[in-house]
């Protein structure tokens, strides 16, 4: 048992120092990557880019590693974040995002969230992608599943008091980040084989996609095609990303993910960096980030293990020696019954040949 208790201490203590060490990792290429200098010349580059909402991330992240921008760089700023030009500019976008569900900002991008949450979204998707889907059609498979799940879960929240929603929040998320092309390839196709699971396509092929009312009316019979507790756990680390950052940039996020590692790495960042997790991304880039984390997650990988075979080696050795301790005390005490037994028989005959000699 103190064997065992001081392998598991041991192994607290190895995570804990890998926590550790991989943010101070992270920390000292960001700072040496991300100078006054360079996020001076990021937030001006934006701006001129009329990307505004990148200049405010890097801003942030300026303020986060308490560097102070240059006066050009603030009154630059401050002169393109005028309200009447924001409100005009977040307006349009936000509209264009609601209708259509496409965004590249992030007022356009809660316009296409806040299409979603109101069903509009999903029934618009679902019976463009439906109608192909029942036809035998090519059609887009992470738009027809994330549309279907955030009908499913509408239809589910009312008996639920609403605790579908943050899930209807990520599939809506997944759903505009492959309209945005955000999705790598090979994401895409993990993504994919996980619909399969947690969405019953015979079932769903049984919907009439002819309009937006006959969906509608399906939207009871959708819910029961979705398997509720799988759309939780693959969603988990989605969820966790947006409750650290925010509906936007777990969106911009998702470029950075390959496979589920990548979405665990991401989430592990961000509670970490919060807001700036985004930010730290940008600067760094996914290789820089999966190459610091990778290293660390080997030396953990291999010291964890080490650690295990050391203490089994141990362990190992203890048992043998006290059961060949076992195993000598045995044969030893046989041994001694035995020459005692020898010694009296030896005597008591060498008694009666002596007596015999006397007489």
């Amino acid at each position: 048992m103190l064997g065992l208790l001081s392998f598991g201490l041991i192994g607290i203590y190895n995570i804990t120092y890998e926590k550790k060490v991989y943010y101070k990792d992270l920390d000292l290429a960001l700072k040496e990557k991300a100078t006054k200098g360079y996020l001076d010349q990021k937030i001006i580059s934006a701006i001129n880019s009329d990307k505004f909402d990148d200049a405010v991330m890097y801003q942030q992240l300026a303020d986060y590693m308490g560097i102070s921008l240059s006066y050009h760089t603030l009154k630059e700023i401050e002169d393109h974040s005028g309200f009447l030009e924001e409100s005009w500019r977040n307006s349009k976008d936000f509209s264009w995002g609601f209708l259509t569900g496409k965004a590249d900002n992030f007022a356009g991008i809660s316009g296409s969230i806040a299409s979603d949450m109101t069903v509009y979204g999903d029934l618009r998707d679902l019976s463009i992608e439906g109608k192909k889907f029942a036809s035998n059609e090519p059609y887009d498979k992470i738009i027809l599943g994330m549309s279907a799940i955030g009908i499913g879960l509408t239809a589910s929240q009312f008996l639920s008091a609403g605790s579908t929603t943050p899930l209807k929040v990520s599939a809506s998320v997944v759903k505009v980040a492959k309209k945005m092309k955000y999705l790598s390839r090979s994401f895409i196709d993990i993504v994919s084989s996980k619909l399969s699971k947690a969405i019953d396509f015979k079932r769903l092929k049984k919907v009439d996609f002819t309009s937006v009312e006959s969906i509608r009316k399906a939207s009871k019979y959708i819910a029961k095609s979705l398997d509720n507790s799988f759309i939780r756990k693959a969603f988990k680390n989605i969820g966790t990303i947006k409750a650290n950052t925010s509906v936007a940039d777990t969106i911009g996020l998702l470029k950075y993910v390959d496979d589920p590692k990548d979405l665990q790495r991401v989430a592990n960042i961000s509670k970490k960096y919060k807001t700036n997790t985004k930010a730290v991304f940008k600067v760094l880039g996914k290789r820089i980030i999966k190459g610091i984390v990778k290293g660390t997650a080997k030396i953990i990988k291999w010291t964890n293990l080490l650690v295990a075979q050391l203490m089994s080696l141990m362990l190992s050795a203890l048992l043998i020696l006290l059961r060949i301790r076992k195993i000598v005390l045995y044969y030893v005490d046989r041994f001694v019954t035995v020459l005692l037994l020898f010694g009296w028989s030896f005597v008591r005959l060498f008694a009666k040949v002596v007596k015999r000699i006397v007489q």
